[in-house]
């Protein structure tokens, strides 16, 4: 599992001083809520993921999971698009 934190307060500096050069063990719940659009089927052959700052972490694993069917001849992908938006460029560092 791979988690995106920013690292911006001390809390999460304290985490990232933690995390670095090892792993970090965590308790995780949820996911909570549901996609409203059906990505798993194959009625979709071109998909365009749209974020916005932290939002990109959802979008993310989805697009993860699509490419990885698509390689391994799970689904048929005609074109996948990935769009992340940020405010701050540093959010992209």
């Amino acid at each position: 599992v791979t988690i995106h934190v920013r690292k911006c307060g001390n809390w999460t500096k304290a985490l990232y001083k933690l995390a670095e050069g090892e792993d970090v063990k965590i308790l995780m719940e949820g996911p909570y809520g549901a996609l409203s659009v059906d990505l798993f089927s194959e009625r979709y052959k071109i998909v365009m993921l749209l974020s916005g700052g932290i939002g990109v972490t959802p979008m993310q694993s989805i697009c993860h999971q699509l490419m990885h069917e698509h390689d391994t001849k799970c689904r048929t992908l005609k074109k996948l698009w990935f769009v992340w938006t940020a405010r701050d460029p540093q959010v992209m560092e």
